[in-house]
């Protein structure tokens, strides 16, 4: 194997770094998720923004998600008290607002 220069080691070093950095974020979101016992449904997202350097919120969406742990809960549904669509096994459209699971 070629010997590294100093620069490359440090390039090495900084992104083995931030790869770590990355694992224990991945691990750490994942955990919170698993605590997450009751959704508190949101129409949109809540997202951090890079550019604007704060949370955002997407609220013109017709998605639903949670706002603590972030998982998407599918279509936003404003009938169902829950907040999103539900569906059974007779029909694909909402038990609530009769639309259908796979929308245009």
């Amino acid at each position: 194997m070629q010997e590294l220069t100093p620069e490359q080691r440090q390039l090495q070093l900084n992104r083995l770094t931030f790869e770590e950095t990355e694992w224990r974020a991945v691990r750490s979101l994942s955990e919170i998720k698993g605590l997450c016992k009751e959704h508190v449904v949101i129409r949109g997202w809540l997202r951090w923004s890079p550019v604007k350097q704060t949370v955002v919120e997407t609220e013109h969406s017709d998605s639903a998600s949670c706002s603590i742990c972030g998982v998407d809960l599918g279509w936003w549904c404003p009938e169902n008290p829950k907040g999103y669509c539900e569906y059974d096994d007779k029909s694909e459209n909402c038990i609530f607002c009769h639309q259908p699971d796979e929308r245009k």
